[in-house]
């Protein structure tokens, strides 16, 4: 930046200078107005200044002695993998810059959907501008040690305006603009002199125009020098250096010619020191004329640079009326530093942030729009060399450091046509639920409307998020997810829900929508859409789509180079399986572009194993049951909304022998199987076994296997999937039977009875405790030894024990009672000797929830393996829970016949049916009521009501009076089943006049629950 052959000098200069700053502060209509720091930056860093644009100041060509008219250029806009130099036209490009498009502008995919950078559509990658523009530099007339001042400050440049696409924002370009790979070179061409070239750079600042939040203002300017000489024999030695090595290294270096060749001496690129003593001093024409031997050699093109306008002035006839040059500018903005368009309401605007901005215009293109600003029609607002006689500066405090594009000249700038190879998205993958019934779409978006439309479907661990949103599909309303269609449809075409037996197939095309992010259904006179926060989804006819199926190592999570592909129909519920929707939509001008992908992660729901059942637990079967090649038939159903292809198979556990008892079983087929069973080989049959074998307790295991299931769309998934059930076959030898007789009962209020209605057990509590009762009596002559009760108690009932037996009315304690599965055995320990009468009692209770049919129990006499006596059967029935109901009442009344009373008269009643039962399965309430009413008595057309009916001492009178009165109450719920006998039912007979006759009346019983405590 200084400049003086004399050491003594410099340092005075520096002096002068550094003084200097610490006065520099300017008044400005009447107001101090404080300088910008303008190396606020860092080689690879820049900074935002709030405007680019002054009303006022000093005109750039007063104040720089160097005045750079622009005339024309051009430039072109590419999408690119990496930054480094690439020539204007192309033909230089060492660092191997390749575009991510191809010849029509569409971005270059594989078959992971990928950019040849590994990033998917649109992400990262780099917008590179190149181009050159055509110059005219004329020199001021004035001294040549001025001029070379001048530029060593850097004091010369020009202002390009930016204009971004549609809803761009500009403040964010100076953290994306990738300053340390900005390239440049302006090189003006001298008559017979050559062709000397000036160190430029962007001064790494980003202007705003306050006028358009889209576009912005760069500066191309000089890179501030230092230079200095010293007489070292047999000539002066010359000096150069960068002014601000660490901030400006990169930026030298950066100056590289049309070949590639940079800029000299390259020391002032990769040493603070410069190039130091190199040969020949700038200032002697003579250093200037010689080109071999030169400045150009000894000093570099800076040199020959400076010389030239050192020797301007001498020389005048060399230069005329300015310089022609061109200046190249290659310069990259790094996608991935992106922060978002500005009508971005997505979080963290995950839609646009580190992608390339989406296009408006019909064609799918993004272009820029440049303006070029010569140093007439930019001003220093600070005016700080307003006299033009100063051309000295501290680097960043030239007037061309403060230099801004003068109002009125903002539309005046010279254009340069951009040429664009780029195609950007406008449509945009926003997976949702497009499904008119069971959709998925459960939760609503606080940024996202597409045709009105605010539900969303859920994420899988982000929040309003578009990279993780997850379809829960259920296995019946939607099915699996398929990549096939029927016949000659489509992949994507979607058969959700199932139908006729078959999965559903679910297709991705369920759940492609596409948005516009740009209203392109009208374009304006640019053949632009307009923005809007209410986007509109694309019609399907418009979309060529290539969806991806893959599975992601971590739900959420796509990694779409090594997330491994999905083969469709799976059975899969992993929450890693996700849709990749990629593809392309028509443009307005009929063109394509692809549109911006996203995934939707889906979860599948499991298809039901296949179940099956006997119609009973257990089965006792005789011998005499499958002598002679008979069979006895035992029969169960199954269960398979999916069955296709399904069987069902029975296996002994004894014998190991099995028998087919379904094939080919289909979701049309009955649920229903029977199987026969035998005693040695019967086709059909399955084979329990002769002899020893035979006898005993056999588990049937049936298992329906389901290979398959067929899907909607015509394809078919393997599963594997058993269900199993199991049922209990004693085999039982009946060939000796003894002669004993044998009954079984429950115990109810001291009554024995065979039918019994027991509280029910729930998921959370047992049921009712019951007494069981066995008799039996040896009628006949022999003995019978080792005698044992057996009993199959069911799934529902267990032993509770309080065991008691009785023979011949004398209890005995040899008895003892084990449980091996579902079977009670009661052994007495002792001879059953002939005409022994035996009472046994035990509790069971109800463990488990009765079926509704209830269960059936009834007792066998073993002694051994062999039969000696069997049992009635004993039913306990569950009480329906909530349910009141009168099982039995006193009833019909006998009262017999009388001579005619001549006062009052008592008569006790000669029926038998004296039980009142009430079944009470209420879970809340107070209690019940039963009452009875009375008709009066009558005989043709005689009647009386002078009479009652007493149930019991302690009730009230039911008189022949049609009233109610209560015979029996509960103040509790739930009792159970509950009984009571009434013996002395008596009719009370009023004095009076009655005549001989057969007389009838009609006695109602009602059970009502409680309404109050009583």
């Amino acid at each position: 930046m200084l400049h003086n052959v004399d050491k003594k000098w410099l340092k005075i200069g520096m002096f002068i200078l550094s003084l200097g700053v610490g006065l520099f502060v300017f008044i400005a209509n009447g107001s101090a107005a404080t300088l910008p720091d303008n190396n606020d930056y860092t080689a690879s860093t820049g900074t935002v200044r709030s405007s680019g644009v002054s009303d006022t100041g000093t005109s750039i060509s007063t104040e720089s002695p160097v005045d750079i008219k622009i005339s024309d250029g051009d430039f072109t806009l590419n999408y690119v993998d990496k930054t480094g130099y690439v020539s204007p036209d192309g033909s230089t490009n060492k660092s191997g810059v390749s575009s991510l498009t191809d010849s029509s502008g569409n971005i270059k995919l594989n078959d992971n959907q990928l950019m040849s950078n590994g990033n998917q559509a649109y992400t990262g990658g780099f917008l590179q501008a190149r181009g050159k523009i055509s110059i005219r530099a004329v020199l001021a007339k004035t001294d040549g040690g001025n001029l070379v001042s001048n530029m060593s400050s850097g004091n010369y440049g020009v202002m390009v305006r930016v204009e971004m696409p549609e809803d761009v924002d500009a403040s964010a370009m100076a953290k994306s603009i990738v300053w340390d790979q900005a390239f440049m070179m302006l090189q003006i061409s001298v008559p017979i002199a050559g062709s000397p070239q000036f160190p430029m750079q962007f001064d790494h600042h980003v202007y705003l125009d306050p006028d358009d939040p889209h576009a912005f203002f760069l500066k191309v300017k000089g890179i501030p020098l230092e230079h200095s000489e010293r007489y070292l024999f047999p000539s002066n030695r010359s000096t150069i250096k960068l002014a601000r090595f660490a901030q400006d290294g990169q930026d030298f270096k950066n100056n590289v010619s049309d070949n590639g060749d940079s800029i000299t001496p390259t020391e002032l690129g990769t040493s603070a020191a410069g190039s130091v003593d190199a040969g020949g001093s700038i200032m002697s024409s003579w250093y200037f004329l010689p080109p071999v031997y030169g400045p150009v050699a000894l000093n570099g093109t800076i040199g020959y640079s400076l010389a030239l306008l050192q020797n301007a002035n001498t020389f005048s006839w060399l230069i005329g009326s300015g310089f022609d040059g061109t200046a190249n500018i290659n310069f990259y903005i790094d996608i991935a530093k992106y922060n978002g368009n500005l009508a971005d309401s997505s979080p963290n605007k995950q839609l646009t942030k580190g992608k390339l901005m989406p296009s408006p215009r019909a064609d799918g293109k993004i272009n820029l729009g440049l303006k070029m600003y010569g140093s007439s029609q930019l001003v220093d607002p600070f005016s700080i060399n307003s006299s033009g006689t100063n051309f000295t500066f501290d680097p960043g405090k030239s007037p061309v450091d403060y230099a801004l594009v003068k109002k009125d000249q903002v539309s005046s700038g010279t254009n340069v046509p951009v040429t664009s190879t780029v195609k950007s998205w406008n449509a945009y993958a926003s997976p949702w639920d497009t499904r008119s019934t069971n959709k998925l779409n459960t939760t609503t978006s606080s940024w996202e409307s597409v045709d009105g439309q605010k539900t969303e479907l859920p994420n899988v661990s982000q929040t309003d998020s578009l990279v993780d949103r997850l379809a829960k599909l259920d296995i019946k309303l939607d099915g699996l997810m398929v990549n096939a269609g029927k016949g000659t449809d489509a992949a994507g075409t979607d058969y959700s829900g199932s139908q006729n037996g078959t999965v559903g197939a679910v297709g991705a095309n369920r759940f492609a929508r596409v948005a516009n992010y740009f209203d392109t259904s009208k374009l304006d006179s640019n053949g632009e859409g307009a923005l809007s926060s209410a986007k509109l989804s694309v019609d399907k006819s418009k979309l060529n789509l290539a969806p991806l199926y893959k599975t992601a190592g971590t739900a959420g999570k796509v990694s779409l180079a090594t997330d491994a592909s999905s083969t469709l129909p799976n059975t899969s519920t992993a929450a890693g399986q996700y849709v990749y929707y990629g593809g392309k939509s028509t443009l307005p001008n009929g063109d394509t572009a692809q549109i911006l992908p996203a995934p939707m992660f889906y979860t599948q729901g499991t298809i039901p194993a296949p179940t099956t059942k006997f119609d009973e637990s257990t089965v006792t079967i005789y011998t005499s049951q499958l002598a002679s090649s008979k069979t006895v038939t035992v029969s169960g159903s199954w269960v398979d909304d999916y069955a296709n292809q399904d069987s069902v198979s029975v296996k002994d556990s004894v014998t190991g022998n099995s028998a087919n008892a379904g094939t080919n079983l289909t979701a049309a087929s009955s649920k229903n199987f029977a199987l026969k069973l035998s005693s040695g080989s019967v086709s059909g049959a399955l084979n329990l076994g002769t002899g020893s074998s035979l006898l005993g307790t056999h588990t049937l295991t049936a298992t329906i296997t389901q290979p398959n299931v067929k899907l909607s769309n015509g394809q078919t998934v393997t599963t594997g999937k058993t269900g199993t059930a199991s049922m209990t076959v004693k085999v039982v030898d009946d060939s000796q039977v003894a002669n004993v007789s044998m009954t079984k009962a429950a115990l109810s209020n001291g009554k024995t009875v065979t039918n019994l209605a027991v509280k029910n057990a729930t998921s959370s509590a047992a049921g009712e405790t019951v007494t069981l009762q066995s008799k039996l009596t040896n009628d006949g002559t022999t003995a019978i030894t080792t005698p044992v009760i057996q009993s199959d108690l069911g799934a529902n009932l267990g032993y509770k024990g309080n065991l008691s037996v009785l023979v011949n009315g004398v209890a005995i304690t040899t008895a003892n009672a084990t449980t091996s599965g579902n079977t009670l055995s009661i052994a007495l320990g002792q001879t059953l000797k002939a005409k022994d009468q035996v009472t046994v009692q035990y509790q069971v209770q109800v463990t488990s929830p009765l079926p509704t049919t209830g269960v059936t129990l009834s007792d066998l006499l073993m002694s051994g393996s062999v039969l000696k006596a069997k049992s009635n059967a004993v039913t306990l029935t569950p009480i329906v829970s909530g349910s009141l109901s009168l099982t039995s009442v006193p009833g019909p009344l006998e009262f017999g016949d009388h001579d005619l009373p001549t006062g009052g008269a008592t008569y006790g009643n000669q029926g038998t049916g004296t039980q009142l039962t009430v079944v009470d399965g209420l879970t809340s309430g107070n209690g019940w009521t039963v009452s009875a009413a009375l008709t009066p008595f009558a005989s043709g057309s005689a009647q009386f009501s002078s009479a009652g009916i007493k149930f019991d001492t302690g009730l009230n009178q039911v008189n022949a009076d049609n009233t109610n009165v209560a015979i029996a109450t509960q103040a509790n719920d739930s009792t159970g089943y509950w009984t009571k006998a009434y013996p002395n039912i008596k009719m009370v007979l009023s004095s009076g006049v009655y005549g001989a006759k057969r007389y009838q009346a009609t006695m109602t019983y009602t059970l009502a629950a409680n309404v109050n405590p009583t």
